[in-house]
């Protein structure tokens, strides 16, 4: 019978990994676990000219829909520190978790950004659908290379148009092997943000015969499907993108274990 675990492992993006004392980090720190941050993936921008125009011609569209953080970092990219045109300000920016809101509001100014409590791109596109009434317009969309079809799929399907642009790619990180076997236990909860995490470290972890230690957790049910695809058990599936989220479905999972 598996014990409590409290050495944590999350699996985050490049950037998101040398960011210092990480948020989530906070969270699990203060709640008296061990908690280490590896850096899985690296980002290349992409689209730049093409996102940039659809960016001179608010007029054309409804929105902005964000479903991560490196998608607002695109259009900041994009940019080269030019201010975005004011009337982006004005219209609804949708954003998928808190962190990505804040972003969207610190780095582009946006005004108007909403649906943050959703958690998941399936519970955005039914916000998105639930209050967006300019049928008239398309919603920009951009997103990583490998983004699902959900929200464009479900926001078509109730008539709402999208002009989704792929304005950044996901590559695993050069030193994932590596920095995977320096951090790894024989038992550990093992945090993974997106299915991206979820490819390029099971990949690493079934390669060295790593996986029979792990706990995975997602952060959210498309994360969590992605770990259930490679055959792992899912430990604990958090119900938003946020650090008390993820802490909580951690903690009702050791519950589930003293019970």
């Amino acid at each position: 019978m598996e014990g409590i675990c409290k050495d944590v492992i999350l699996c985050k993006g490049e950037k998101a990994a040398n960011e210092g004392q990480d948020s989530y980090v906070k969270v699990f720190e203060g709640a008296g676990y061990s908690c280490q941050v590896l850096s899985t993936l690296s980002f290349s921008f992409v689209n730049a000219q093409k996102l940039r125009d659809r960016l001179e011609t608010p007029e054309s569209y409804s929105g902005l829909i964000f479903t991560s953080q490196r998608s607002v970092e695109a259009i900041k990219h994009c940019l080269a520190d030019n201010p975005l045109s004011p009337p982006w300000r004005e219209l609804p920016a949708y954003c998928v978790g808190p962190a990505t809101e804040n972003l969207a509001k610190n780095a582009l100014d946006l005004a108007n950004c909403v649906g943050s409590r959703s958690g998941n791109a399936q519970e955005l596109a039914k916000f998105i659908i639930s209050r967006h009434t300019n049928r008239d317009q398309p919603l920009l969309y951009p997103c990583s290379g490998i983004a699902r079809e959900t929200v464009q799929q479900m926001l078509e399907e109730a008539q709402i148009s999208v002009e989704k642009i792929t304005a950044y790619e996901t590559l695993p990180s050069e030193t994932l092997e590596d920095d995977l076997l320096d951090i790894v236990k024989e038992s550990q909860i093992v945090v993974f943000f997106s299915p991206s995490n979820v490819k390029n470290v099971i990949a690493i972890a079934e390669k060295n015969n790593l996986t029979g230690g792990m706990r995975p957790v997602a952060i959210g049910p498309v994360t969590a499907e992605a770990i259930e695809d490679r055959g792992l058990r899912i430990y604990a599936t958090a119900a938003k993108p946020d650090p008390q989220a993820l802490l909580k479905s951690v903690q009702d999972a050791e519950i589930g274990i003293i019970d």
